[in-house]
């Protein structure tokens, strides 16, 4: 069985992006300068404890199209399938055997440690390690998992937190890219990737 975790989160919507660079935040991003706090979030909750997965979802767009209508498109114009086969394919590579929607979870816990580490169990898989803190104003929280490979960057996730109460907490995290979709050296494509993930306790 395939380990679902953060990392796997991370790397699958990198792929959709068609490689976009994905930053670390620096210490500054502890601090939030905007003191206008949503009105869906309360300041006095403590994250720490064990949050339950409730709902998970990963909507892609590229320029105006969603990104299954967008393949469906360019497989009939590059390999000359009709609709009904490529919507096939399509399916097929999203949601088969390491497909792109493998990497989201279904069910499963995330545990916040006062110590400022985590331990997420998702889909009654091999735990997910690593460490997180949230910012003063608690709208932004960060996730770090450590890299298998020393040589490289350790992944970080950074979310908007949209909603925050005793038991409900709901985490987005945005990410835009220009692409040159037709190979004329200009980024004219704007790729588009939104996921929400939503836990309660």
């Amino acid at each position: 069985m395939r380990k679902i975790e953060f990392k796997q989160l991370f790397l699958m919507i990198a792929m959709a992006m068609m490689a976009v660079t994905f930053t670390s935040c620096d210490k500054d991003d502890d601090k939030d300068d905007d003191t206008n706090v949503p009105s869906g979030i309360d300041t006095s909750v403590n994250l720490v404890g064990k949050w339950t997965l409730s709902s998970s979802n990963v909507s892609m767009k590229v320029g105006d199209k969603n990104f299954t209508d967008y393949m469906v498109e360019m497989l009939m114009a590059q390999m000359g399938l009709n609709k009904e086969a490529a919507e096939a394919l399509v399916a097929e590579m999203m949601s088969g055997d390491g497909g792109m929607n493998e990497g989201i979870p279904t069910s499963g816990t995330m545990e916040l440690k006062a110590d400022g580490t985590y331990v997420a169990l998702f889909n009654d898989d091999e735990a997910d390690m690593g460490t997180w803190k949230v910012n003063d104003t608690k709208t932004k929280l960060t996730i770090t998992s450590p890299n298998e490979d020393p040589e490289q960057d350790d992944d970080v996730m950074v979310f908007d937190i949209k909603t925050l109460t005793n038991s409900l907490m709901s985490i987005q995290m945005k990410e835009q890219q220009k692409e040159d979709m037709d190979e004329d050296g200009t980024d004219e494509t704007t790729i588009d990737v939104e996921m929400n993930i939503t836990f309660t306790r």
